[in-house]
């Protein structure tokens, strides 16, 4: 996946760099902002540079958001059109901007973009009894998108230590959230009705395409159970799921 990602982010840019590049235009003393995208554990980064003169070198450059004091996180050369960071920490947000170097001359500090690490993990309720819930805990380790599922009773924390066959080794799915209770609702199962406005002299009514003008309402049909939990996040908040609702962890 992550691997997709760059080779996107690659063509993108190479793309958008060719049209900056036409007619000659003089280059700007700050180079466009990167685009940035968080993939799994880590950070892709895809540049658009000037044509003429062409830079040597470019200056990544990343703050988190506490702190928004920028250090030089890589020196690439400037062939290189892409760049992943994997030296970030899942949850935490960090800014990121970029500088060229020609000649040992870098430019201006280019528009800075914002993006937080780890947003893609989710717990999803899959169903159960009052006694137990399953859930589907999707975490992203090594750029590897990756699935288990777990059944918990009330008090237990979402997930495990789980052995994971793509990476030959164990995973952990804990994700911070725990099971507070476990209910069940009840649920409306409906359906779309369809009638067809009359005339007085009974004929349906039809637009001016001769389409025939129809009504359309939703009837319920019947009620089943559903399970519904209440987790408690890392902060000790409730979050509420019903059976296949989905929680983002970041």
């Amino acid at each position: 996946m992550l691997q997709r990602t760059c080779l996107l982010l690659a063509v993108f840019a190479a793309m958008f760099a060719a049209g900056n590049g036409a007619g000659g235009q003089a280059p700007s003393s700050k180079p466009p902002a990167p685009l940035v995208l968080a993939a799994g554990e880590g950070v892709s980064l895809a540049f658009t540079l000037p044509a003429k003169p062409r830079p040597h070198g470019i200056q990544v450059l990343r703050a988190t958001k506490e702190s928004s004091t920028f250090a030089v996180a890589a020196e690439i050369d400037a062939s290189a059109l892409t760049w992943v960071d994997d030296n970030v920490v899942a949850g935490r947000t960090y800014v990121y901007a970029i500088r060229t170097v020609r000649d040992g001359q870098a430019s201006d500090i280019s528009p800075t973009v914002e993006v937080t690490v780890g947003g893609s993990a989710r717990i999803t309720l899959l169903g159960g009894s009052l006694e137990r819930a399953l859930f589907e805990v999707v975490i992203f380790r090594q750029g590897k998108r990756l699935a288990s599922r777990f059944v918990h009773k009330p008090g237990d924390k979402i997930g495990d230590l789980a052995w994971v066959e793509e990476l030959d080794a164990v995973a952990d799915f804990r994700l911070g959230p725990v099971l507070a209770t476990i209910t069940l609702t009840q649920s409306e199962a409906v359906e779309t009705q369809r009638e067809v406005l009359k005339r007085a002299d009974g004929g349906g009514l039809t637009d001016l395409a001769g389409r025939p003008i129809e009504l359309a309402f939703k009837v319920p049909t019947h009620s089943h159970e559903v399970v519904q939990v209440r987790l408690l996040d890392a902060q000790g908040r409730p979050r509420f799921l019903r059976e296949g609702e989905t929680l983002a962890v970041d």
